[in-house]
């Protein structure tokens, strides 16, 4: 959107719940996850008053595991992987002791994850997926790659849920042109199979 020569950029939507969608998070109690919410928050504003993406700030792994074992001094802050200080600067980041806030919400105010519905996937999408999976996951070994690396889930998905639209040779959308040079005879196979 231009006007007068400047880029109006949207505002930012900040979902109060997003630090419940960080990895590992289903292995923290409702106290952890208080700990964590504070954490978040006070990353989210920092990285604003910053100007930086928030994992730049503070990783999403460092918050969980901050929220995980409740450092209460600096030495045991310091054995957190990602809290580091460098040359006498102050620790990077939000302060991590502000989970201390976490501490105090009340019980009766603790966060309570409430699980989310699973999507619907039609029984013979969810046999494509897994035909994939297997695919990818031998494909991958033999190349001596990550099988996320070598082929992410959302293509699977992607090429699960439409197998007709990718059944032929040639470019596909989110298929690296590595990747279908690699595994494009034995993916268009599987696809064709399914």
């Amino acid at each position: 959107m231009r006007g007068a020569g400047r880029l109006t950029v949207p505002a930012r939507v900040i979902d109060p719940d997003a630090y419940l969608d960080l990895k590992g998070t289903k292995d923290l109690d409702r106290r952890g996850l208080a700990i964590l919410r504070e954490l978040y928050r006070e990353r989210e504003r920092l990285a604003l008053e910053l100007d930086r993406p928030p994992f730049m700030v503070l990783g999403h792994d460092t918050l969980v595991l901050l929220a995980a074992r409740r450092p209460l001094d600096t030495a045991k802050l310091l054995e957190v992987p990602g809290c580091t200080v460098k040359r006498g600067a102050p620790l990077r980041g939000p302060d991590p002791r502000r989970h201390c806030a976490g501490l105090e919400v009340p019980e009766e105010e603790l966060p309570v994850r409430t699980p989310k519905p699973r999507p619907h996937v039609p029984g013979p999408v969810r046999r494509r997926i897994e035909n994939l999976r297997a695919w990818r996951t031998k494909a991958a070994a033999a190349l001596g790659l990550d099988p996320g690396f070598f082929f992410p889930q959302r293509l699977i998905d992607r090429l699960a849920a439409d197998p007709r639209r990718h059944r032929s040779a040639g470019p596909h959308r989110g298929v690296r042109r590595w990747r279908a040079e690699v595994g494009g005879p034995d993916l268009l196979q599987v696809l064709r199979a399914a």
